[in-house]
């Protein structure tokens, strides 16, 4: 956590945070995770974009960083690239919470807290319990 805090720290500093991650952009895959099978980037709450967003968040919570980038639409179009890949992958969408949809769903209802993202994770949830 000291690490992604300042590297935010030193983004903020440098040109403000709102340029480095966007819905089109996000932190691209470790070079010693690449393989074919695998996107340029990683999306999921343990090892990708919505697990680097939510330190971010929870960084920001406490008062170690200033940032106030809305990460809402950068969650949404983590979890649509997620869902892609996990169809290519292995022929459906990951519900799980750490690789799957569920962990992304329950952080963006914190981010966007409204009974469509309340719904979310809960409809993932019951379509797959029986799977």
């Amino acid at each position: 956590m000291d690490r992604v805090s300042r590297d935010e720290r030193r983004r903020t500093h440098h040109g403000g945070c709102r340029a480095c991650i966007t819905p089109n952009r996000l932190w691209p895959i470790h070079p010693l995770d690449v393989s074919p099978e695998r996107p340029g980037t990683q999306e999921p709450i343990y090892y990708g974009a919505a697990g680097v967003i939510r330190a971010l968040d929870y960084l920001r919570g406490q008062g170690a960083i200033a940032c106030r980038h809305d990460y809402a639409p950068v969650l949404s179009r983590s979890l649509e690239d997620h869902r892609a890949d996990s169809i290519r992958l292995v022929g459906e969408p990951t519900a799980d919470y750490q690789i799957g949809d569920v962990g992304n769903l329950l952080f963006t209802h914190k981010l966007e807290p409204n009974a469509r993202t309340a719904r979310a994770p809960l409809e993932v949830i019951e379509a797959t319990a029986d799977a």
